[in-house]
């Protein structure tokens, strides 16, 4: 008997199944099937000129994305965000343009698929609240996309970090180039992940959520010991503090640790953890700069 949603197929995107990997001594050969329709449903995926449908976890691991025409893109198994990044880079990129909707339509039901965030491991969690991020539909009020560009490019560093960084590497053996401006890294190429981390860092750290200016460290979970040097020397400096923790109403699911704050010379540094890394940011203080401690009464919530 066919499968009593084998009539929805026409709504699938078209795929290659991976059928050999040849081992060479540098590289693996992908070999691949003629491009083929599928669609994921309930109880696994239907492909053209099949009446029975194949396990999620089999379909997965062997097929590839393409467009209509059968030109390869990127495997299914591979993290969530990264194939939205990718799919939506070559949707501005590929000529003519193709029509991904049925990619993102399968990608959104494999979203849909994950455990709730409290069961995923750090790696799996990141890559669902990323693909979350990545799909609000929220603008960044001081960097328009179509200007991250021009941000990117021309805006100044802020040379009065500088004395502060090359403190902390006398003092943490952290190097300076280990430092980068926020709105540089990739992830905040995003709009919508631009948009997010100033609503989470304004009702905390006020007039200095500057993206612009503020430095970042990202010290990963091997990076035990320079992750420690570092808050060691955020928590012993003079008058150090705690902040309120960086969350926002908008993206459920994200908290971070308590952020420790310290002030240097016109310089704040705060350091918090979240469920992937630790993470330090730097950024120039003035006499009007308004924190939320940690036991402070919350303010009402910024909405986009």
């Amino acid at each position: 008997m066919p499968h009593p949603e084998l009539h929805r197929l026409p709504e699938g995107a078209i795929y290659r199944m991976i059928t050999d990997r040849v081992q060479f001594e540098d590289r693996v050969q992908l070999e691949f099937s003629d491009p083929i329709r599928c669609l994921r449903v309930e109880d696994g995926v239907l492909q053209q000129g099949r009446g029975d449908v194949i396990s999620h976890e089999e379909f997965n691991v062997d097929a590839f994305r393409c467009t209509e025409d059968g030109f390869p893109l990127l495997p299914v198994d591979t993290p969530i965000s990264f194939q939205v990044e990718s799919l939506r880079e070559a949707a501005k990129t590929l000529d003519p343009a193709p029509d991904l909707s049925a990619h993102f339509a399968d990608i959104a039901a494999l979203r849909r698929r994950m455990p709730e965030l409290a069961a995923l491991d750090a790696q799996a969690r990141n890559d669902a609240l990323t693909y979350d991020a990545l799909n609000l539909d929220v603008k960044d009020p001081r960097v328009p996309q179509k200007y991250i560009g021009e941000v990117t490019s021309r805006a100044p560093e802020k040379a009065e970090l500088d004395p502060v960084i090359l403190l902390i590497e006398q003092q943490t053996r952290v190097a300076p180039e280990n430092w980068h401006r926020v709105i540089d890294m990739p992830r905040y190429q995003h709009e919508s992940l631009r948009a997010i981390a100033r609503a989470m860092l304004a009702p905390v750290i006020g007039n200095a959520a500057d993206l612009e200016d503020m430095r970042i460290l990202k010290m990963d979970p091997n990076e035990v010991e320079r992750s420690a040097a570092m808050k060691r020397w955020v928590r012993n400096a003079e008058e150090s503090c705690e902040l309120a923790p960086f969350s926002h109403p908008s993206f459920p699911g994200y908290e971070t640790g308590v952020p420790i704050f310290a002030e240097k010379d016109g310089v704040g540094i705060v350091f918090f953890e979240d469920h992937f890394a630790s993470y330090a940011y730097a950024f120039a203080t003035d006499p009007d700069l308004k924190l939320e401690l940690r036991d402070d009464e919350p303010p009402a919530p910024r909405f986009f």
